[in-house]
């Protein structure tokens, strides 16, 4: 079957809630489709199965874990026991990940795999093999640039794309007799919640945070048109789409006609955006050089680290104070003031969100636990990315909840910059910055 129209047919999109799959499920419905949306978020599939509705379309929405093998099972029984069929099968789940590799955790890895490799093969593997018995139907494989082009701090992403692409093509060549076609889409930058969703680190790159996701909303392509694109290929039984000639055909082009100098090249431009100063690569910033550094050197370290990723702390630390900030009031009044603070904390963080807790010692006596979770945010200082740890918790005292707000940077050698501050009323009436080592090496 070399072309397939939509009018009729029943489509499933997983990963549907927004972005391309939402774009794939309102075209899908505007050809006269019946439409399955899945997707975990309630409230983006909520809204996507009231916008299909009111075209008056045909339309269900499940909430479905696509990287759990039993959920996607008890998905397809369901589905098939109610619609009887699936024709149309559109694999979108995925999420974005960077970090350089030595930033990299083995849960990482497992994690951009189950969401971008796995949530594809279960439901094509679920759903093909009644797709054979039919002899009919078309399955779409969303992938990305990262599939056809290796990007540097995107060796996961990388990998569970050109996994996809690999996984297309082969089942592209397989399933063809059985009159089921298979298209692979490749996207580069799209309009779409990718750069809000995913976790983007680059190391000591300048590049990230808010100004990451202002760059994709302002180059990227609309998403109604990468839909529109995609099932055009789909129904034409196209193999490999590219969703733009600038910036995923070009690079993709070049590639397979340069060859290795592709890889050499971005590697050899990173280095140049790469910051020359703030740690010499003979010694990394050792705590002892943070207490003789001035409230602007301080500044200007902050504004030049990475955020730590979410995984990689976990562990007794020590904290040591290194100036606090009086401000507006008082003109920003900076007061040098080295000194060990008075408490410890065991950080916990990984997968995700995870709760952790910081034990404060005040004299020999008192203690106290303050909770906290921690996530990828933009700095409140500078706008780049940090890793705040949000004390917004039922447990914590109403004070600390309104009033503390902390943000971390990681500057090599296990050492981390802070800086925070505490609010007075609308305002910051303190901002503190300190720093935070493993527990045996904080008189280092």
């Amino acid at each position: 079957m070399r072309h397939m129209e939509f009018a009729d047919r029943i489509a499933v999109v997983t990963g549907g809630g927004s972005g391309i799959g939402r774009a794939l499920a309102v075209a899908l419905a505007a050809r006269g489709a019946r439409v399955a949306v899945t997707d975990v978020d309630a409230s983006r599939l909520e809204a996507v199965v009231r916008e299909v509705s009111a075209t008056g379309a045909t339309v269900r929405g499940d909430l479905v874990d696509a990287t759990s093998l039993a959920a996607v099972e008890a998905y397809r029984d369901a589905l098939l026991s109610d619609w009887g069929r699936v024709d149309v099968l559109c694999a979108n789940v995925g999420v974005g990940h960077t970090a350089p590799l030595a930033e990299m955790t083995v849960s990482d890895w497992e994690r951009v795999m189950a969401l971008n490799f796995w949530s594809a093969v279960y439901p094509i593997q679920l759903f093909a093999p009644s797709m054979i018995a039919r002899r009919r139907g078309r399955i779409l494989v969303t992938a990305s640039l990262a599939g056809l082009v290796g990007l540097p701090t995107a060796s996961a992403y990388s990998a569970s794309k050109f996994a996809l692409v690999g996984l297309g093509e082969s089942l592209r060549a397989e399933l063809a007799r059985h009159g089921i076609g298979v298209t692979v889409l490749c996207p580069g930058i799209v309009r779409t919640n990718f750069s809000k969703d995913g976790r983007f680190s680059f190391g000591d790159l300048p590049i990230g945070g808010a100004a990451l996701d202002r760059l994709w909303q302002r180059v990227g392509e609309d998403p109604a048109a990468v839909a529109e694109r995609a099932l055009s290929a789909l129904r034409g039984g196209k193999g490999v789409v590219p969703s733009s000639f600038a910036f995923v055909t070009l690079p993709w082009l070049a590639k397979r006609l340069g060859g290795d100098l592709v890889s050499t090249g971005l590697g050899l431009g990173l280095a140049r955006l790469a910051p020359k100063a703030a740690r010499p690569a003979e010694a990394p910033v050792a705590l002892r050089d943070l207490r003789r550094m001035s409230g602007s050197e301080l500044d200007a370290l902050y504004r030049g680290a990475p955020a730590p990723s979410l995984e990689e702390l976990d562990g007794p630390y020590d904290g040591v104070l290194l100036r606090w900030k009086l401000a507006p009031a008082m003109r920003a009044v900076d007061v040098i003031a080295p000194g060990r603070l008075p408490w410890q904390g065991k950080v916990f963080f990984g997968g995700g969100r995870r709760a952790g807790a910081n034990r404060f010692a005040v004299g020999r006596l008192e203690r106290h636990v303050w909770r906290f979770e921690t996530k990828l945010v933009d700095s409140r200082f500078d706008g780049g990315q940090a890793l705040a740890i949000d004390y917004d918790l039922p447990d914590n005292p109403g004070w600390l909840r309104r009033g503390v707000f902390d943000e971390l940077r990681k500057i090599g050698g296990g050492l981390y910059l802070g800086k925070g501050g505490v609010r007075l009323g609308r305002g910051s009436a303190i901002e503190f910055s300190w720093a935070v080592t493993k527990a045996r090496a904080a008189a280092a």
